[in-house]
């Protein structure tokens, strides 16, 4: 093992530290973002993306702007990280925040449209300019199939008894409001890339080119995609017909409909590739090229590209499109995406063209109270499968009005457990320098052809149900070979078409070689990728077909196909992995003679040593239909206390384990046995292995962390009245009031949100949301008309707490405050959260019910109503109930005994008795808790992170033959402070965003569960 990388394990670097999108969101500061990088590096992250977001009230790409850029370029040189650009105004990227379509209306998005004339409406409308064509067709068009269709000279030709006229024309689209009153870009079009380019890319030229290539490394696009099935431009027929020798004006109805009850379609494969082409010229390799020319990392990721119907939809495929990225990257919302497909995609085009960094948006959608064993486990199977820079979905830059809804939670400063997110950032460094370091090669020996061409012949609407019969057996082979530890590539036949090549017995595609190919159930095949294939077989290759041959080749019925498979071997699904393994298995990972099918690996090789990474995700692999809906990673449980590790490869020396947490390095003993290195390799749930084979000792290595065996003794802890300590006070939510008008009073109470929308609706303006016009653009308009309006907010105090209780909310300076009718003179206390949430002291309480009285105007150009909140030394129960704050905490849910909102961390205390007298090592166990992550401390020794599973420590040389002292701190989050709280019959929705936390479907709050949830024990 290299000496010098055993050094960087120590203190790893920037290269595979996360960089969060850091959310832009309100009227920034240089000096505050210089504050906030600063916190980052505390967090142990790499760098950030500087991502304009909902709520930005800086020009973009204005004066202020770019100098904010230039002031986290530099804080970001100083700090030793990086500050990656963003190539858009919120997102999709092209439209440079409507920059380049509402100035210049001749780039905006345009797409093919298809009318029913044959009433005669539409028919002057339809004037030459915009037509490209009418058709007469039989058979009913209210469905998505005709009998026949033929040309028409024009709306005037005959046309038989019982045909439609239809008109076929292109539509530029209508300006809306997410696009700053423009609209998206014409991504097939150069001329309007061109200028997006100009706008953004060369501004950043101009403004901060010094630092490309340096502290600016690259720029992220995001989700750039053509529209939808039926994109055009002003070139598309000419380019069609160069690409495909025919005028596919002739053939519009094709796109619509299928013809004659035959779903294949030629017209829709080659109109797809068509527009696929056009984007990825016009779009992805002209910004790629750019990129390449001016020293910066293309990186991003594409709309929809998880699965074969999604991209079809929008990009055509996906794959086409990261050979000009020199970092691509995916999407991965949610903790319920087993997109392994995507993440695929992605990392073997890295693989086949030498990128080495692969880059994930990811955490998205999770919520607030995610916990870092999910971030691990996300982050950990991406890893497993190539991707290595977690960009994390988001980190606020603030929290004012509608940016606390913006997909949380956020994943920096206002989230209580950010000061030990360092651990998450120094584990995946480190496996990112073991697997990915310069010089790196990844080892696979087996690629999989991939089948997106064949959808596109049989998609016609949004409906994916057509594309099922290739998409669900491609998943299910996709699945079983990973299951059974075969790692694989992709290959796009489009790319093969020009890259690929048969060379010293293996098929080479641009840098990458495989020993084997897999074809996959397909309905149509490329003639040049039939060739290929055939070229490597006689060159002694390994070709396995599934299913039965393609009916077609090039889109045309064939039976070349047919046979050139007869020179192949086929198989099924089921024992595809078995027909491949003689020649492509490098690892096995087994429990009683059966792969593991939990487990994912990646193995690299570096200066002749040999690193791999073992990943058990504790679930299943995808089945077709439920790729999008894995467990929650608490629900995750599979283990293999009996797996055994085998790794094909000629000696190369010892093996070493690496552990990710610390860094440390020792050997492993091991045995060969028929030309493999055999491993003993427990995994536990969600548990990562880490392992070198390299001659050169890598210098001092350490014991390796001990794996107990089965406990044979446990004691549990004390489980009542255990003293504690929070983190920050106890809060109440306030997010009902009663609210007067115009002097007009409201009995009901109602939820802020929805009051804030009906206070638009009175005023004539839009609901506030994310769609809205982004305040840089609306500027300081002033109201034409504003409401005075007074908010009641009533809560009942039980007891009187003793010390002074703070308000806090938002924007304190637009209203007047009364508390049980007196005036409340706001006295700034600091923030709590985030600086737009500040805390103003409250005169005392009174015994009984107490009035709370916000008033003011509002206009709809403020930043609008929000829930408030009061802080103090209080119990909160039965949600505006206050009583008296715990003195202690009973082992179970903290919700249930007082802290109902509370939004930090807890630190319990608990007093044991002696040492067990056992020769054993002892562990501390935490069974059963929920929260973020735990710490612990023993008899005041530095506290211990256990950031995910095993919860537990080896506390034997902590413990003493006498009293001992043991705190548990578990590090909380701002769920039951901040929602989503009424969601009916969905305590943990599965996707957490802006619409989440603006629902109001029951009364009741929903509030999650907190704290050590079973007694702790000692065991041995």
């Amino acid at each position: 093992m290299d000496k010098s990388l055993a050094s960087t394990l120590k203190n790893p670097g920037k290269t595979f530290r996360g960089a969060p999108f850091w959310a832009w969101n309100a009227k920034l500061s240089p000096a505050e973002l210089r504050r906030q990088i600063r916190i980052m590096k505390q967090m142990g992250l790499g760098g950030f993306f500087m991502h304009s977001r909902v709520g930005l009230n800086t020009e973009y790409l204005g004066r202020d702007w770019f100098a904010c850029v230039k002031a986290c370029a530099d804080e970001a040189k100083k700090l030793g990280m990086d500050a990656w650009l963003y190539d858009e105004d919120r997102w999709p990227s092209g439209a440079a925040g409507g920059k380049v379509t509402k100035v210049f209306p001749e780039y905006r998005l345009r797409r093919l449209v298809m009318k029913d004339c044959t009433d005669g409406a539409d028919i002057e409308a339809g004037g030459a300019p915009v037509t490209l064509a009418w058709f007469a067709v039989s058979g009913k068009t209210d469905k998505d199939e005709i009998a026949s269709y033929r040309r028409l000279a024009g709306p005037d030709a005959p046309r038989a008894q019982g045909e439609t006229l239809l008109r076929f024309y292109d539509r530029a689209d209508a300006p809306n409001c997410w696009y700053n009153d423009g609209t998206y870009l014409d991504t097939l079009s150069a001329e309007a890339v061109d200028k997006f380019i100009e706008i953004t890319h060369e501004a950043y030229l101009a403004k901060c080119g010094g630092d490309f290539g340096k502290t600016i490394p690259g720029i992220f696009t995001d989700e750039p995609n053509y529209g939808g099935l039926r994109p055009w431009t002003r070139s598309f027929a000419d380019a069609f017909r160069a690409r495909h020798g025919y005028d596919v004006q002739d053939h519009l109805p094709e796109l619509f409909f299928k013809v004659g009850g035959e779903p294949f379609s030629k017209v829709r494969l080659d109109f797809t590739d068509t527009a696929t082409q056009l984007f990825v010229d016009a779009f992805g390799k002209r910004i790629g090229d750019w990129c390449g020319r001016n020293g910066l990392e293309y990186t991003g990721h594409l709309l929809a590209e998880d699965n074969l119907a999604s991209q079809t939809d929008v990009v055509g495929e996906a794959m086409r499109f990261y050979e000009h990225m020199q970092a691509p990257g995916i999407d991965l919302l949610t903790e319920h995406w087993s997109i392994y497909r995507t993440a695929k995609q992605c990392t073997s085009m890295a693989h086949q063209f030498g990128r080495r960094r692969r880059l994930s948006e990811t955490y998205g959608c999770t919520g607030w109270d995610f916990p870092l064993e999910g971030h691990k486990a996300l982050g950990d199977w991406q890893m497993a499968l190539g991707v290595n820079l977690r960009c994390q979905h988001l980190a606020w830059y603030s929290m004012e009005a509608a940016a606390k809804r913006d997909y949380p939670a956020s994943i920096f400063r206002q989230s209580p457990w950010h000061g030990v997110y360092g651990a998450a950032e120094d584990y995946f460094a480190r496996i990112g320098e073991v697997l990915f370091a310069e010089g790196f090669e990844e080892v696979r020996d087996l690629l999989v052809l991939h089948p997106v061409e064949s959808v596109w012949a049989v998609k016609i609407t949004r409906d994916a149900a057509p594309t099922w019969e290739v998409d669900h057996p491609f998943l299910a082979l996709s699945s079983a070979l990973l299951g059974a530890n075969l790692d694989f590539d992709y290959g796009s036949e489009d790319v093969m078409s020009r890259h690929a090549r048969v060379k010293g017995g293996k098929l080479v595609v641009a840098k990458a070689a495989y020993k084997a190919v897999v074809v996959p159930e397909m309905l149509t095949i490329r003639a040049s990728t039939l060739k290929l294939l055939a070229d490597f077989a006689a060159a002694g290759g390994t070709v396995c077909t599934v299913g039965q041959p393609p009916a077609r080749v090039d889109g045309v019925v064939s039976k070349a196909a047919a046979k050139a498979f007869k020179a192949f071997t086929p198989c099924s699904v089921a024992d595809a992995a078995a027909a491949v393994a003689p020649v492509a298995r490098r690892v096995s990972i087994a429990q009683d003679g059966v792969e593991t099918e939990a487990t994912l690996h990646l193995m690299s090789e570096r200066k002749g040593a040999l690193s791999l990474f073992i990943c058990n995700t504790s679930m299943a692999m995808p089945a077709p239909a439920d790729e999008m809906k894995a467990k929650f990673v608490r629900d995750r449980v599979l283990e293999y206390p009996g797996a055994v590790l085998r790794v094909w490869s000629r000696p190369r020396g010892d093996v070493y384990e690496v552990d990710p947490m610390t860094g440390a390095v020792h050997r492993v003993d091991f045995t060969r046995e028929k030309g493999a290195y055999v491993i003993p390799c427990p995994l536990g749930r969600l548990e990562t292995r880490l392992f070198v084979i390299a001659k050169e000792k890598p210098g001092r290595t350490q014991a390796p962390r001990l794996r107990h065996g089965a406990f044979t003794q446990r004691a549990p802890l004390p489980a009542a009245t255990l003293k504690f300590k929070l983190s920050e006070p106890n809060v109440m939510v306030l997010d009902h009031a009663r609210c007067a008008v115009d002097g007009v009073v409201s009995d009901e109470e109602k939820f802020i949100l929805a009051i804030d929308k009906e206070l638009r609706a009175a005023l004539g303006a839009r609901p506030r949301s994310g769609q809205m016009v982004q305040p840089w653009v609306a500027g300081e308009r002033k109201p034409e008309k504003d409401l005075a309006f007074a908010l009641t907010y009533a809560f009942t105090c039980e007891t009187v707490p003793s010390e002074p209780v703070m308000l806090c909310l938002e924007r304190p300076d637009l209203y007047t405050i009364s508390l049980n009718g007196k005036m409340v003179k706001p006295q700034d206390k600091g923030f709590w959260m985030d600086p737009a949430i500040r805390r103003i002291p409250l005169p005392r309480l009174r015994k009984g019910e107490n009035t709370l009285v916000l008033s003011g105007r509002y206009h709809e150009y403020l930043p609008g109503l929000e829930a408030i909140y009061l802080m103090g030394a209080f119990g909160v129960r039965n949600e505006r109930v206050m009583g008296t704050p715990p003195a202690t905490l009973d082992i179970g849910d903290w919700v249930a005994q007082g802290l109902e909102n509370y939004a930090g961390n807890v630190t319990y205390a608990f007093t044991i008795g002696r040492r067990p007298d056992t020769k054993r090592r002892v562990f501390l166990r935490v069974p059963a808790w929920r929260g973020v992550a735990l710490g612990v401390s023993v008899n005041g020794s530095a506290e211990t992170l256990l950031p995910w599973p095993p919860y537990e420590l080896d506390v034997t040389d902590l413990l003493r033959d006498a009293r001992n002292a043991v705190k548990v701190t578990v590090y909380g989050h701002r769920r039951n402070a901040c929602g989503p709280f009424y969601l009916k019959d969905e305590k943990w929705p599965t996707w957490t965003g802006p619409g989440e936390m603006d629902r109001h479907d029951v009364r009741e709050r929903g509030l999650v569960p907190c704290g050590l949830l079973e007694p702790l024990e000692l065991a041995w």
